[in-house]
């Protein structure tokens, strides 16, 4: 059916917000003259065309284009119950606006891999496949799909194309660049050179990618399993980077960041705020914590993970005394302990301050040095022992914490800031910058 002429092509995207004002023409089409109606004039003026269509015999003259690919059939018997002799348009529909594109831009007709004769389908976020699974591709998408084909996708959300895979992983934004690079470790290892080389050029451009295969096979064939012993030095001690590491894992539990999370409820409590408060606040600082943690993502890599970490240690040790202060007005003469409100409110800013902080510096910082800094031949095992003592430290100050906070709680939290400026001089001293560096540089 063709579009009835007093409306433009938005009333059409039936896939848009309800209750959003529909631009209707005021002119004659091209006259660029419109006025506002609402989306249920536009839905009526629509179904009111397809109705006089049906009564009058006419259904062929209808044409429907909605958000499903079609290989499950429904749409296809929706048509049929209308009497309809056609087929599901929308997968030609975008491939006829995808295809426009890459002629006028490209001069060429929708690139794209051998789809339908494939054995294993890779879309990472940057596809247009990954993103809106009905695209130019989906019906080669779909008929390899049909004849065995996996579908892998990479992507940080559970988009249409994901729901469809047979395998997803959502991925930290901006570590596909990482994964592929390890794609192309592997595919070099198993022999698979000219695969390998197709990644790399994606990953990191063409021009120094028989340089980049070179280095990669040189740093493997000097690689060999690793064993504890050797983490060890020749004096028989652990290496000074394991100790660096195992330094990281802990300064980041001793800053005292699971007590807010596993014990929040119950600290606010502790100090006056009744349950509902109390369960408030625990869900704020976990939003802070998002929060922080899409900043370290977004900045990591621009500033370096040394300059974050130090950021992170500042910030922490300043935000962890403010709530120290804060606590040491708590008055536990009466049957309740209390806090007075102005304290209090100085004691909730500070902790969501040191959340912050903590999110968007040590949260992640921590983790991405820990799996660049150590070199190749130990990296892994030197990354188990790390991660060890971080469960260790964690285990210590969550099982530690109702004694100390019995104790004194603002004595408690003068610790954790204690830690969290001793995490300054040794950030400085013996942390080295990752940021820029390849594994293979690591030795």
């Amino acid at each position: 059916m063709k579009p009835p002429a007093k409306f433009g092509r938005p009333a059409w995207k039936l896939h848009a917000r309800p209750g959003r004002p529909r631009p209707k023409r005021a002119g004659r089409r091209g006259e660029g003259k419109w006025e506002r109606v609402t989306w249920d004039e536009a839905l009526d003026a629509i179904a009111a065309r397809i109705r006089k269509a049906l009564k009058e015999n006419r259904p062929n003259e209808i044409m429907v284009h909605l958000g499903r690919p079609g290989e499950d059939g429904y749409t296809e018997r929706v048509l049929a119950s209308w009497g309809v002799d056609g087929h599901n348009s929308h997968t030609n529909v975008c491939s006829s606006g995808g295809r426009a594109g890459f002629q006028f831009w490209m001069g060429i007709d929708r690139p794209s891999p051998d789809y339908a004769h494939a054995k294993v389908i890779y879309l990472i976020s940057a596809h247009l496949e990954t993103g809106h699974y009905f695209n130019p591709h989906a019906q080669r998408i779909t008929q390899a799909r049909e004849n065995g084909a996996k579908v892998i996708v990479l992507d940080t959300r559970l988009s249409n194309t994901a729901t469809h895979a047979d395998y997803w992983l959502s991925p930290q934004p901006g570590s596909e660049a990482a994964i592929n690079l390890a794609i192309a470790r592997y595919l070099i290892a198993s022999g698979q050179t000219d695969k390998a080389r197709a990644v790399l050029t994606k990953v990191e451009g063409g021009e120094h990618v028989e340089d980049r295969i070179a280095e990669i096979r040189a740093v493997m064939s000097s690689e060999k399993k690793a064993r504890f012993r050797d983490l060890l030095g020749s004096n028989g001690f652990l290496l000074p980077i394991v100790v660096i590491g195992i330094g990281l894992s802990v300064f980041q539990q001793f800053v005292g960041i699971n007590v807010i999370f596993y014990y929040s409820s119950l600290l606010w409590q502790s100090v006056g705020y009744n349950v509902s408060n109390s369960l408030l606040l625990s869900v704020s600082t976990s939003i802070v914590n998002v929060v922080g943690t899409v900043v370290a993502i977004s900045v990591i890599d621009r500033i370096g993970r040394k300059p974050l970490a130090l950021i992170g240690s500042f910030g922490m040790s300043i935000s962890l005394a403010v709530v120290a202060f804060a606590f040491s007005h708590v008055d536990k003469a009466s049957a309740v302990a209390s806090i007075p409100k102005g304290y209090g409110t100085l004691a909730i800013v500070g902790a969501h301050v040191y959340v912050f902080f903590f999110a968007m510096s040590w949260g992640v910082v921590v983790w991405v040095l820990l799996g660049e800094m150590f070199p190749n031949k130990i990296r892994a095992l030197a990354l188990s022992v790390a991660a060890s003592f971080q469960w260790l430290a964690n285990f210590a100050i969550s099982q530690s914490f109702p004694t100390m906070s019995r104790w004194s709680l603002s004595g408690s939290y003068i610790i954790y800031a204690c830690f969290a400026f001793l995490s300054i001089p040794f950030i400085l001293k013996f942390v080295k910058e990752t940021k820029g560096k390849k594994l293979e540089d690591f030795g």
